[in-house]
Parts: C-alpha cells; sequence; structure tokens
C-alpha cells in the first residue's frame, strides 16, 4: 500500500489564493499564460504553432468534405482566448509573439476552401478595451455572459454581410 504524505492545505490554499489574485490584473493574466503554455501558439514562426494550424487546417478539410457531401456551407466561428484579447486591447507585445498570426493564416485557408471564416478578436479586443469588463472568466476561459452578448451581437449584426 502506498502511503500518501499529507498536504498542508493551508500552503496549497495559500498558493491557489494567490494565482487567482494575480490573474484578475492583466498584466500578469497575460504574463503568466505567455509562460505556462501560449507563447509556443503565438510565436509566428514557431515549429509548435505551425503544428497546430495544420491540424487545424486538417480538421477543416475533413469538416468541410463532410458538409459538402450535404450541400451545406461550412462556417467557422473563430473565439479567441483571453489572454489574446486582454494584450490586443491593452497593447501587450512581446518579442517573437503574434497574436493574430494563427487567425490570419487560418482565414486565408478558409477563404481559398471557401469556408465561411468568422473572427470575433477585433471586436471583443474593442469591446474590453473599451469598458474593461470581462468578456471571459479568467479562471477557465469561458465567455461570459458580457461575451457571449457582445459575439452573438456581432454576429447578429453581420449576418447577412458574413453569408453572401
Amino acid at each position: 500500500m502506498i502511503k500518501i504524505p499529507p498536504k498542508n492545505e493551508k500552503g496549497v490554499h495559500s498558493i491557489v489564493l494567490f494565482k487567482r489574485i494575480l490573474r484578475l490584473n492583466d498584466y500578469f493574466l497575460t504574463k503568466w499564460n505567455l509562460i505556462r503554455w501560449w507563447e509556443k501558439i503565438y510565436v509566428k514562426e514557431g515549429a509548435f504553432r505551425k503544428g497546430q494550424v495544420q491540424i487545424t487546417k486538417d480538421i477543416l478539410l475533413r469538416a468541410k468534405a463532410y458538409v459538402d457531401s450535404r450541400n451545406i456551407k461550412l462556417a467557422v466561428l473563430l473565439l479567441p482566448d483571453v489572454g489574446q484579447i486582454i494584450a490586443k486591447a491593452d497593447g501587450f507585445s512581446s518579442e517573437g509573439i503574434d497574436w493574430d498570426a494563427n487567425d490570419e493564416e487560418l482565414k486565408e485557408f478558409a477563404k481559398k476552401q471557401n469556408i465561411l471564416w468568422i473572427s470575433v478578436s477585433d471586436e471583443m479586443a474593442s469591446g474590453y478595451k473599451k469598458d474593461k469588463k470581462d468578456l471571459f472568466f479568467r479562471y477557465d476561459g469561458h465567455l461570459t455572459s458580457k461575451g457571449n452578448l457582445l459575439v452573438g451581437e456581432y454576429l447578429f449584426e453581420n449576418i447577412k454581410i458574413l453569408l453572401r
């Protein structure tokens, strides 16, 4: 039988609380996420990013083949991540990081494949910059009610243009 040493619950809770407090600050949230995992996704010339984009292209092609067989047009709504929106809204930059590289490359690919590509990255960054109300929950990255409303209003206002 394996014995697991008791955790110092007080210490664990203190660390979690400290990380949550730091994530309330835009700068620390963006830097924390870059250090932990996002950097590889946004380094424009990075092999990891290129590999992930290729996987996405392959998935899009499979989805396109499926909808084409049913005579349906494929539409993709790209929802950016919380750090990307905060960084764009607040003007954060880091050497080698391109917050829009994935969106631009996939948008061009989608256009060539006759896939409707809908990106709300700029609208979300503008919305966040305007009133600094969170569009994402900072701990899990899901949209808040304000984020859902912003995306829904964008789609509603632009649906006719997008479907041309």
